[in-house]
């Protein structure tokens, strides 16, 4: 709520009434009165603004969307502390879009945590995907399979080049 003040002269000050909670707003030229309803509807945005997180989501009240810009705040939080496991959880608990955090997962210089990032957002997700989403089901299935695979398939080459190098060694 914002009010135009300017017609009225220089504010010259704020008063509170300790009996009904009424603010007086007093200029020059006028008097406002001012009710402060529900004023705990708006602390959420200013604990996120403060990079309070935790305070911020207990102030959103059960609203899921003020709690989704929360969310998404703190993955993006982990995200850039390099904690990308912990936000791909935080991003699997949004509304944002799937493809935009699977290949913000995906970069370059999330190498190091980045399958194991992939596979916990991925898993989140499946989740919390509804079953009439079939499109979206089959695509996170089909991934984890792909990814669970490929796993599997590095495990088995990297014990086979342990046994040839193994083997390579006695014989010499």
């Amino acid at each position: 709520f914002e009010d135009d003040l300017d017609q009225s002269g220089r504010l010259k000050g704020i008063s509170r009434d300790p009996v009904s909670g009424v603010f007086y707003v007093f200029a020059d030229y006028a008097i406002y009165q001012y009710s402060v309803v529900k004023a705990e509807r708006h602390v959420w945005k200013i604990f996120l603004q403060k990079g309070d997180i935790d305070s911020a989501e207990r102030y959103c009240l059960g609203d899921e969307e003020k709690l989704d810009k929360v969310r998404t705040k703190k993955a993006q939080d982990y995200y850039n502390k390099g904690k990308y496991v912990e936000s791909a959880l935080c991003y699997a608990m949004t509304h944002s879009s799937f493809e935009e955090v699977a290949l913000k997962i995906m970069r370059p210089e999330v190498e190091k945590d980045g399958q194991a990032a992939l596979l916990t957002f991925l898993k989140r997700r499946l989740e919390t995907v509804k079953s009439s989403e079939k499109t979206q089901l089959t695509m996170l299935v089909v991934w984890l399979f792909e990814i669970y695979l490929n796993m599997i398939g590095n495990k088995s080459s990297s014990s086979k080049r342990a046994r040839m190098l193994h083997g390579d060694a006695e014989d010499m």
